[in-house]
């Protein structure tokens, strides 16, 4: 029995920092090589990259409200409203391109206000108010566009992304940067720290002086500014701006933040491993698209990838507590021990 607890304990504890999403990583990566002649090619592993950061730079933001102990369902939205805004400034309005990256930026951040406001203020739960942002923004990227695609043969913005320093991508070098000051924020400020509490345990948190409203209003903010920037790069990479943009890269996001370690129950967010699941995500749709895999299939194995990730994060908590209670056991205990005695 003992054994076998400790097999169990091993398992999680591999889950528990980045060797178990590596691991998985590495396992498609070796698998779609083996299956496909063209997975493993230089252009396609670049592809690979790219797509992985577009998504990345959003999920960065989705790391920060999971945090928080909230959810956003509107990010693909907001994506898509913000890309188009800013593509039709530039196209119809001869807006340039730094104004149309702020442009871009500034409507994704106050979407993001909007709805952390609405969860603070109404107190409506975060999945339907930001459901309800999802479904505005949708319809007002429809309204603005007339439902047809905004071209952009701007070479100069191209080049945001397609091109590439030494060989690397653009897109890598923001990913990086976003995920490095989001890695600062989180470790080594006292703002992270107080986002981390508040998805710990927000009735604890605000007892302690932390007004937990704030923090969700800021960590809305940040992913929608997130999901504006990385709806601009795609803008960027596919010289095109269509109403459907960012439909479903709300769940993307979502999965590979889970996938990579961040705790849904709040509390505990990674970006490490978001970067690291982002990765498994962009690799996985890839790869079954090398080997011609209905995109249906691959939407199962995304769901069945989220279950895990999210079963695992469940046990862990359970054993986590489970743990606690018996030292406090221990611990009452001993004090009533030491009383008698």
């Amino acid at each position: 029995m003992k054994n076998d607890n400790k097999k169990s304990s091993a398992f999680l504890n591999l889950f528990s920092g980045y060797g178990g999403v590596l691991i998985v990583l590495i396992l498609f990566i070796v698998l779609f090589s083996l299956v496909t002649k063209t997975f493993f090619r230089k252009d396609n592993l670049i592809l690979v990259l790219r797509q992985a950061c577009t998504s990345g730079i959003m999920a960065a933001g989705v790391t920060c409200v999971l945090t928080a102990g909230s959810i956003n369902l509107g990010l693909g939205a907001i994506y898509g409203l913000s890309a188009m805004t800013a593509a039709l400034a530039m196209t119809r309005a001869g807006v340039p391109i730094a104004l149309g990256l702020i442009l871009s930026l500034v409507i994704g951040c106050l979407l993001g206000a909007a709805c952390g406001l609405i969860i603070t203020k109404t107190g409506i739960p975060a999945f339907i108010a930001t459901l309800g942002v999802q479904y505005i923004a949708r319809g007002l990227t429809y309204i603005i566009s007339g439902g047809t695609t905004a071209t952009l043969m701007n070479d100069p913005l191209n080049q945001i992304g397609i091109g590439s320093l030494f060989g690397i991508p653009y897109p890598i070098f923001y990913m990086i940067f976003v995920m490095i000051i989001l890695y600062i924020v989180m470790n080594r400020t006292k703002v992270g720290r107080y986002i981390s509490a508040t998805g710990s345990n927000s009735v604890a948190a605000r007892f302690a002086g932390i007004n937990t409203d704030k923090m969700i209003m800021l960590v809305h903010m940040i992913a929608g500014l997130l999901a504006g920037l990385s709806g601009f790069v795609n803008n960027a990479r596919t010289f095109a701006a269509t109403p459907t943009a960012g439909e479903g890269t709300e769940i993307d996001a979502i999965a590979a933040v889970v996938i990579g370690g961040t705790s849904m129950a709040g509390g505990k967010g990674t970006l490490i491993g978001t970067a690291i699941g982002c990765l498994v995500i962009a690799v996985m749709g890839n790869g079954l698209n090398h080997i011609g895999l209905n995109s249906y299939y691959q939407m199962v194995l995304k769901g069945v990838l989220i279950i895990i990730a999210v079963g695992i994060d469940g046990v862990k908590k359970r054993a986590e507590i489970a743990a606690q209670m018996k030292k406090a056991a221990q611990e009452a205990a001993a004090e009533l021990a030491a009383s008698q005695n």
